[in-house]
C-alpha cells in the first residue's frame, strides 16, 4: 500500500513542477529534487525487499538503523556535530542490533 501512496504522490507532484507552481528557480534545485525523489524511492523499495526476505523480528531490529544512518549522514555530509549523548545512543542501537542478530534462541 505504501508503494502506491508514494507513487501517487510522485504523479501528483510532477504536473505541479511542469506548470511552474513548484518549480525551483535554479537548475540545481530541480536536479536535487529529482535526485531526492529517486533516492527515496530506492530506499522504500529496498525496505520492502528486506521485509520480504527477513522475519518480522529481524526486520524490526534492522529498521532501527534508520535514525543512526541519518545521524551519520548528517555528520558526514552536513558537518553536524554530535553530542556525547547522541553518539552513545547511536552506539547503543548498533550494539543491540548486532547482539540481537548474533543471538540464536534455543528450542526448549
Amino acid at each position: 500500500m505504501s508503494f502506491w501512496v508514494n507513487a501517487a504522490g510522485l504523479l501528483l507532484i510532477v504536473p505541479l513542477m511542469l506548470d511552474g507552481i513548484a518549480r525551483t528557480a535554479a537548475t540545481s534545485g530541480t536536479i536535487a529534487l529529482a535526485l531526492a525523489t529517486l533516492l527515496y524511492l530506492i530506499a522504500i523499495l529496498s525496505q520492502f525487499e528486506a521485509l520480504a526476505r527477513l522475519s518480522a523480528a529481524r526486520a524490526a531490529f534492522l529498521l532501527n538503523l534508520e535514525p543512526v544512518v541519518s545521524i551519520l549522514l548528517a555528520r558526514l555530509v552536513l558537518g553536524e556535530n554530535l553530542s556525547l549523548l547522541q553518539a552513545s545512543g547511536a552506539l547503543l542501537v548498533i550494539s543491540v542490533i548486532i547482539l540481537s542478530l548474533r543471538y540464536q534462541p534455543t528450542s526448549a
